[in-house]
């Protein structure tokens, strides 16, 4: 059949559009799928921001040092114009991990060895804590530090008071023997003056015995015996008088009569003691040379007691 030109005119028409119609609906679909696309990366951009700030903030609550590393594992997923405000953040959290745990390995070394140099060291690591942030793991590590001067104090106080309590014990001793010495010296003193006096009497007596002797032996013949060396003396007529034997002179009394010497008086010691809220006595110690002495050894030792119950009052007598 031939058509008409009429009908070829319309046909090329027809043509023409269902032509442009498919190529508009290709380039259609090509912008919806470039879309959804585009639609799809961003929302993977912006899940991982979203999870970079969450893991970011939860580092910096300080509750667990591996959270630093589950942030920058994120952190490092982002653009280098993205990421840097993000690594600056969780640089600072490392660096107070770091005196963190600096400060509390000071304070473990300073509660197994108790001295003032690992007080002191570890007192500066906790100084070096700065960030309002972590401020209540820097309350923690100080009330241990504090517990351990205070035993460092009391080691310290116990101590003075031992060496206190040698020097007083000393210092009671030198008196008890400077006592001993000065009573030996008197009752010495005693025996000679004693001595003196009992070798004047029997002096005396001595003298007056000799003197009877002489005067008794001045009128007593000897008679020879067998030997004949000495011939007898004739028998008197009449016989004489017998010379009367003088009687000796009694032994003198010492005038005035010698004042004994008294014992020698013990050095007077003192005690101390200390009692608890209760009123019961808890300590006592004795042996001290002066009531200063007693009183101070006391307060010292109720000083050095934890417990202000267990050591309430102190004194001396």
């Amino acid at each position: 059949m031939k058509l008409s030109k009429k009908q070829v005119i319309v046909g090329g028409v027809v043509a023409v559009l269902l032509a442009g119609g498919v190529t508009a609906g290709v380039v259609h679909n090509n912008n919806v799928q470039a879309a959804k696309v585009a639609q799809q990366v961003k929302d993977k951009h912006d899940k991982l921001i979203q999870s970079v700030k969450e893991q970011t903030a939860q580092a910096e609550n300080y509750q667990s040092e591996s959270d630093v590393k589950t942030a920058q594992d994120v952190i490092k997923k982002l653009d280098d114009k993205e990421k840097s405000d993000y690594v600056n953040r969780i640089e600072k959290v490392q660096k107070n991990w770091n005196l963190i745990n600096e400060a509390t390995k000071k304070v473990v070394n300073a509660e197994k060895i108790q001295n003032d140099t690992n007080v002191k060291t570890a007192q500066k690591a906790i100084d070096n804590i700065k960030d309002e942030k972590i401020k209540s793991k820097k309350i923690g590590l100080q009330i241990r530090l504090d517990k351990v001067k205070k035993s460092v104090e009391n080691t310290k106080k116990k101590k003075h008071m031992t060496s206190q309590k040698g020097l007083d014990n000393k210092k009671v001793a030198d008196n008890t023997t400077s006592s001993n010495e000065s009573a030996q010296s008197k009752s010495s003193d005693v025996k000679t003056s004693t001595s003196d006096t009992t070798a004047s009497a029997n002096g005396v007596s001595s003298d007056s015995n000799s003197n009877v002797q002489a005067s008794t032996g001045g009128n007593i013949s000897v008679n020879g015996g067998s030997n004949g060396n000495v011939a007898p003396s004739p028998v008197p007529t009449p016989a004489p008088t017998p010379t009367p034997t003088p009687k000796p002179d009694p032994t003198p009394a010492p005038t005035p009569d010698p004042t004994p010497t008294p014992d020698p008086t013990p050095a007077p010691t003192f005690t101390g003691w200390v009692k608890n809220r209760a009123g019961q006595t808890v300590w006592t110690q004795g042996g001290f040379a002066t009531l200063e002495a007693a009183a101070s050894a006391a307060a010292a030792w109720a000083n050095a007691q934890p417990n202000p119950e267990d050591a309430w009052s102190s004194g001396a007598y």
